[in-house]
């Protein structure tokens, strides 16, 4: 038993991407550090286990692994399903029919485990014409896979009529692989990607349109000093867009969204159903529309818009943030769960992800294991260590029930906002959920109109959706709740929808 444990550890090292050297295998270069394979000018980036599965099964030169071997290697060890493992096999597979095609399989030894073939070299090399044909197949595969991030394009990487310049056209497709992940700094990125796009190339139009939404995507990381500024470039950016190629749906959905979804729902609602009737499936826009409802109380009615997207932009967060909300407000809890398990797995270290976890299992009583998840280091996300402590914190009063235990995470969850304003949703949940709704609806007041002593919490672009989630039960089963959603402004939107919100209902 000790020499199998031995050859298990030898054969299974783990697999640190980080540490990993570039490699190829025939025409495919594999870059495990930032977790993309190339071929012919085309790029596809993997999920880091999926990237982890291909290293270890690439290490093994032709060897068998068993699952135990990955789940050594990719996993560290811990105890996963059979499905995890069988999910990243299926998306190294889809990946010889697109940009690895030709290049190796995946072989599955009945009973045994996997191993990878490399593809016979001898073969004849194709024709200028098959190899064309070929790359075609490659961009159309991979948009069909979704395993570009964000792509949000069906046949080809670009819309226009002539063919881009292709230096221009390499930026862009490095900032449509980062858009859409909700940070700061990668959309900062974007924008530097595709302001060189469009400088090397100045009719390349799905590049402006593109830029026109990156601009857009800047003004949600505000309070912003220069938000007037940087709409203002949004607008000269879609401007553009359109002047060359009247029919780019980035460009329209810049323009509509520029102005925030807050108290413009009906216009928002109904200026994406149309641009989605003139551009079905573009992702921006079906996700902005899937906001929308959850931001007006309508979660259920926005689930299968989450979905949509969710599937068709599998390494976008917040679509898949939306849809597992989504599947808690509508009481879908085992699916809820399974796809926020996925999700954690997909993105370990985003902390939004992490406090949904925390806060569903709060809610639905599971004190004891939500302590247990908070105190797991493996669990911990990467950013924001503070916000990370607090919610510890938050965790550990709740379990505790101590009045002082809760009284001292008040007192530094308010400390947390006051230097934090763009997180005030998430403390005044976290202050409702500890009992003390009065300061919560005190702190909502500050958050939507900038009135009484939290007023410097005021957001420029307030969101609702929050209000609606399931964790907010306490706000919402308070005599205030209804009196603060009139004043929103949501109480009118109904009525002139002749809509109802999902907890009217029940």
């Amino acid at each position: 038993m000790g020499d199998s444990n031995l050859a298990l550890t030898q054969r299974a090292s783990r697999v640190v991407l980080a540490h990993e050297p570039l490699f190829r295998i025939g025409d495919v270069t594999i870059e495990p550090q930032t977790r993309q394979l190339e071929r012919d000018g085309q790029r596809v980036t993997l999920e880091p286990r999926v990237m982890q599965v291909l290293v270890a099964l690439a290490r093994s030169e032709g060897k068998v692994l068993t699952r135990d071997e990955l789940v050594e290697s990719c996993w560290g060890g811990r105890i996963v399903g059979d499905d995890a493992v069988n999910r990243a096999i299926v998306q190294i597979r889809q990946l010889t029919s697109g940009v690895a095609a030709g290049s190796f399989s995946v072989e599955t030894v009945a009973r045994v485990g996997y191993r990878l073939v490399k593809a016979d070299r001898r073969e004849d090399r194709p024709s200028l014409g098959s190899r064309l044909a070929k790359r075609r197949a490659v961009i159309a595969g991979v948009a069909a896979l979704g395993v570009v991030g964000g792509s949000g394009l069906l046949t080809r990487p670009w819309s226009d009529r002539r063919d881009p310049e292709p230096l221009a056209l390499q930026h862009y497709r490095r900032a449509l692989e980062i858009r859409g992940q909700a940070s700061r700094l990668q959309t900062e990125q974007a924008v530097s990607y595709l302001r060189e796009a469009t400088r090397i190339d100045p009719e390349f139009a799905d590049a402006w349109g593109a830029l026109a939404w990156s601009y857009r995507g800047l003004l949600e990381f505000g309070p912003r000093p220069d938000a007037a500024r940087i709409e203002a470039l949004s607008r000269s950016a879609a401007a553009r867009a359109l002047e060359i190629d009247g029919h780019n749906a980035d460009a329209e959905a810049a323009l509509l969204l520029l102005k925030p979804i807050y108290r413009n729902w009906l216009e928002i609602e109904t200026g994406c159903r149309r641009l989605l009737a003139k551009y079905p499936e573009h992702s921006i826009t079906e996700y902005n529309l899937a906001l929308t409802l959850s931001e007006t109380g309508r979660w259920r009615e926005a689930q299968p818009f989450f979905q949509a997207v969710t599937d068709r932009e599998p390494f976008w967060p917040l679509p898949c943030r939306g849809f597992i909300n989504a599947l808690l407000a509508g009481n879908r809890t085992e699916e809820a769960e399974d796809v926020l398990e996925v999700a954690l797995e997909r993105w370990p270290k985003r902390i939004d992800f992490w406090i949904i976890n925390l806060r569903y299992l709060l809610a639905s009583g599971q004190t004891a294991e939500a302590l247990q998840f908070a105190d797991d280091p493996r669990n911990l996300p990467a950013e924001n260590p503070p916000l990370v402590e607090l919610e510890r914190t938050l965790i550990k009063a709740m379990a505790s029930g101590i009045a002082e235990d809760r009284q001292l995470a008040l007192s530094r969850i308010w400390k947390a906002a006051t230097a934090e304003p763009g997180l005030a949703q998430i403390f005044i949940l976290a202050t409702a959920l500890l009992g003390d709704t009065s300061s919560a609806f005190q702190m909502s007041k500050g958050f939507f109109f900038g009135t009484g002593s939290w007023s410097h919490i005021k957001a420029q672009r307030p969101n609702t959706s929050w209000l609606f989630l399931q964790q907010a039960s306490p706000i919402r089963t308070s005599a205030s709740f209804e009196a603060l959603v009139r004043e929103i402004g949501l109480h009118r939107y109904w009525r002139q929808a002749d809509l109802r919100p999902d907890y009217w209902a029940g």
